[in-house]
Formats: C-alpha cells, sequence, structure tokens
C-alpha cells in the first residue's frame, strides 16, 4: 500500500496533462519533454540507488523517498503562483513560458528521483521477506495492491480536476504521502528477522559494488532480461502517460469533464481492474501452467499486447471499443512487468541482491520510457496541423513489442535456481 501511495503521485501528472495543458498552453513536446527527463532521471537514479540500497537498507530510503515526493508534489502544484494569467498566459517577475516549463521539469524530475528512492526500497523489502518458490504468489499479491494507486489515480485524480483547481491534483497526493509516512515508518520491517522470525535460509550481508556489477554485466540472462525491461517499458509508457490527453485530444472532451465521459469512465474502471486481476494471474500461471518458467509467460503477455495494439489502431474512431481494448493492453503489460520486476529480480539477485538487479532493470526500463516519450512527442507535434496526430499513435509501440516478441524466445525453458 506504500507503494500504492507512490503510484498516486506519479501517475496524477498525466491524469492532469490534459487540464494543465490548457492552463499553460503546454504543447504535445512540451508534456513530453518534461516527462521523458523526469523517467530519464528515474532510471538513472534506480541504477545508482540499487547498491547503496542494498547496503544501507531500504528503510531510510523509503523514508527520503516519501518526505521528498511529498515536498515535491507540494511545490509542483505551488508553482501556479508564478501564473498572472492563463488566457493569455502572462507570468510573474518577467518569466517567459520557457523559463516555467523549465522550472516545473525540474521539479517534477526531483519527485521521480525520490520516486526511485521509493521504488527501490520496496524492491529490497520483498526480498528479505519471500523464498524462490513464494516469490509468483508475493509477484501476484503485490502487483494487485500497487494497482489501488493507480485506480485512485484514475478515479480520484478527475473528480479533484472536476470541483479543484489542477493544483489539488497534486496537493492531495502529498497529504497522503505524509500520512504514509508516520504508518510505515512504526509499522514496516525489512525482514523477519526484525519480528523475531525465522531466517528465509539465504543469509543476509552487505554486497561490495565489484559483484554488483559483475552479476550486471557479465551474466548473460541478466543482460538479456534488461534488455527485455528496455522494451516492454517502453510500450507500457507509450500508453499510460498519453491515455487522458488521447480521450481529450481525439475525441474533443474538455479535461476537467473526463470524469463525465463515459467511454473514459469505462477505462478508469476497467484498466485498473485488469492490472489488478493480471497480477494474480501472473502469480498462478507461473507456477501452475508454466511450472516456475518465467519466459514462456512473457511471450503469451507480449503476444497478447500486440494483438491488442492492432485492436486499438483498427477500432480507435469507437471511444468506447478504444477504451476497453487500452484497458486490455495495460492488463496484458502488467503480466510481463509482474513476471520481472516481481519474480526475477529476486531470481537473479537473491536476498542480497535484489535492488541492485532491480534498479538495474528499473533505470533500462526508464530510459526505454525517456526515449518514446520524446519520439511521441515530436510526432504528436508534427501531425497535430493535420488534425490526425492520434492516429498514429498505438503504431509507436509495435517495433518495441516485435523486439521483446523476440528476445523472450532466448531462454525459453530457463527456471530459477531455488533458495
Amino acid at each position: 500500500l506504500t507503494y500504492a501511495f507512490f503510484y498516486l503521485s506519479r501517475y496524477n501528472m498525466p491524469s492532469a496533462h490534459p487540464v494543465i495543458s490548457k492552463a499553460l498552453d503546454w504543447s504535445y513536446s512540451d508534456f513530453s519533454t518534461i516527462t521523458s527527463i523526469a523517467l530519464l532521471v528515474y532510471g538513472v537514479s534506480v541504477f545508482l540507488l540499487g547498491p547503496i540500497c542494498d547496503y544501507v537498507g531500504g528503510k531510510k530510503l523509503l523514508k527520503i523517498g516519501l518526505l521528498g515526493s511529498l515536498a515535491s508534489n507540494f511545490i509542483f502544484g505551488s508553482l501556479s503562483f508564478l501564473v498572472q494569467s492563463t488566457h493569455p498566459l502572462i507570468l510573474k517577475f518577467g518569466l517567459n513560458k520557457p523559463i516555467l516549463t523549465t522550472i516545473m521539469a525540474i521539479v517534477w524530475s526531483a519527485n521521480f528521483f525520490f520516486q526511485s528512492c521509493g521504488a527501490i526500497s520496496v524492491i529490497k523489502y520483498n526480498a528479505g521477506w519471500y523464498k524462490s518458490e513464494e516469490r509468483g504468489r508475493m509477484a501476484g499479491v503485490f502487483g494487485f495492491y500497487i494497482q489501488i494507486g493507480r485506480a485512485l489515480v484514475l478515479l480520484l485524480c478527475p473528480l479533484i480536476l472536476r470541483f479543484l483547481p489542477w493544483q489539488y491534483a497534486f496537493y492531495i497526493p502529498s497529504l497522503m504521502l505524509g500520512i504514509t509516512y508516520f504508518v510505515s515508518s512504526k509499522f514496516l520491517h525489512e525482514t523477519p528477522e526484525e519480528l523475531g522470525f525465522e531466517s528465509l535460509g539465504e543469509e543476509a550481508k552487505h554486497v561490495k559494488i565489484g559483484e554488483v556489477l559483475r552479476k550486471v554485466f557479465s551474466d548473460k540472462v541478466t543482460l538479456l532480461v534488461g534488455t527485455l525491461v528496455f522494451f516492454i517499458a517502453s510500450i507500457r509508457a507509450g500508453i499510460e502517460h498519453y491515455v487522458a490527453r488521447f480521450f481529450s485530444g481525439n475525441y474533443g472532451i474538455k479535461g476537467e469533464l473526463l470524469t463525465y465521459y463515459w467511454p473514459y469512465r469505462v477505462y478508469s474502471v476497467l484498466m485498473p481492474a485488469c492490472m489488478m486481476a493480471s497480477s494474480l494471474l501472473t502469480a498462478y500461471l507461473c507456477s501452475k501452467f508454466f511450472k516456475l518458467r518465467r519466459f514462456p509467460l512473457i511471450f503469451a503477455s507480449l503476444s497478447s499486447c500486440l494483438v491488442l495494439i492492432l485492436c486499438l489502431f483498427t477500432f480507435m474512431s469507437n471511444p468506447l471499443l478504444a477504451a476497453v481494448f487500452i484497458a486490455l493492453l495495460m492488463g496484458a503489460i502488467q503480466i510481463s512487468n509482474s513476471t520481472i520486476m516481481g519474480m526475477m529480480i529476486f531470481d537473479l539477485g537473491g536476498r542480497n541482491m535484489a535492488a541492485s538487479i532491480g534498479g538495474f532493470y528499473d533505470g533500462l526500463g526508464y530510459i526505454g520510457s525517456s526515449i518514446i516519450a520524446v519520439i511521441i512527442g515530436l510526432v504528436l507535434d508534427h501531425y497535430k496541423k493535420a488534425g490526425n496526430e492520434w492516429s498514429y499513435w498505438p503504431l509507436l509501440m509495435i517495433g518495441p513489442c516485435i523486439v521483446a516478441l523476440i528476445i523472450s524466445t532466448i531462454f525459453w525453458n530457463k527456471k530459477p535456481r531455488m533458495k
């Protein structure tokens, strides 16, 4: 649940995107630039923080992440005091739009740095509590709970934007992070041993940076999965960061009225439900159907993604069908994400290097997300003049999907070692 509130304070920006873009006269490229920089900062941060987290433990980084993300969200919303009027956009203190956009990019990137502290610390917590044979179930349950944050974004943010100024889409998550800080500080424990329970059998120890680098850059499976994450994350980011703007721009709905637009309401309910179901389905399929083999499950997930991308492209003119296909697509991607980030990082890193391996994978994933954000922004702005910018949006995800499909076949029968 702690990570669910990190999600709420990370994905509130894409939900508020249509309203902020109207208020601050953002182009597609403005939003994509801010998103791309933030994703890049996150990607570099988790890679660097992984070994640090494995050394110092997860609790310190979790506290830093919660407080930092709280402050960043509050400051981001408060930057509206720099705006004197919105139509036309006039700024105070002699500022211009590029300077304001730069300031907002810096603050939002700071949020993503602190988000990375939270993400890597949660991986460390999970590594200390579950054995290899339990990780399928753990991935399913953990994935289910963190999607509560995504559900809150889709259900709460449109309501906030309907009745309150857009700044409150950042103030309210800040308040929730503050509450989470006090609760998690009191009740979260890193290992069973802290509470007097039996050890998992893998001795806890500090890992040297040389060991981490050898594992990351010399192990073929680790490198292959990292490449896989790069492309899978590109697909997910290419969809989820642009959904609200897609419904607003493609179907002519004002951002603050999205919560009353029936197809978007269907998406808002169906998407988190699909992702929760996918998280639980991942646990069952991997343990029972695929007999702990991770790669066939990823292949099945990506095959479904490819079919759903083509369905979205074909039926995009129907907003209700588009909503259904996007929700199903996010659910299909979640199976791959849960398999890798919920199971394989622990298979490969064990208790002592899970945060480092997770940071490496998350880093590559967010670098891929950063690149796709720049590409999408440029494509949308290019075709905006012709009025059909959203027609090509789904097709941008086909390339990464096909490459990831091919990669997933290489170690088809590999299983984790039991620890």
